[in-house]
């Protein structure tokens, strides 16, 4: 059975460590992440001790970032982090899991 899980996140400017987005799942099966309110990048990491501007760039001129287990594999399962050096600002996250699914 498969099921979605709404948040928002604030994500802080030039922190240390980024912030949490999504623990660990092996029921994931995808991962949308898109800016909530602001037009300001911010970098996305499995990383928990990756600076702020190391990471996979997501910003609202290019639209929600979208990782499914069927074109990234198992990494899509891992904890997620953002962090933002610009501005702090709230980060939409869709975790997509499948009960059926399990990591091996």
């Amino acid at each position: 059975m498969r099921s979605s899980k709404y948040t928002v996140v604030n994500v802080g400017v030039g922190a240390v460590n980024p912030a949490p987005l999504v623990p660990a799942s092996p029921n994931r099966v995808a991962l949308m992440v898109a800016p909530s309110d602001a037009t300001n990048p911010f970098y996305i990491t499995p990383d928990p001790t990756a600076p702020a501007l190391v990471g996979i760039r997501v910003a609202a001129a290019t639209g929600p970032l979208t990782l499914r287990i069927e074109e990234f594999g198992d990494i899509v399962q891992n904890a997620w982090y953002a962090g933002s050096w610009t501005a702090a600002q709230l980060v939409a996250v869709l975790d997509v899991t499948d009960d059926a699914r399990r990591r091996t």
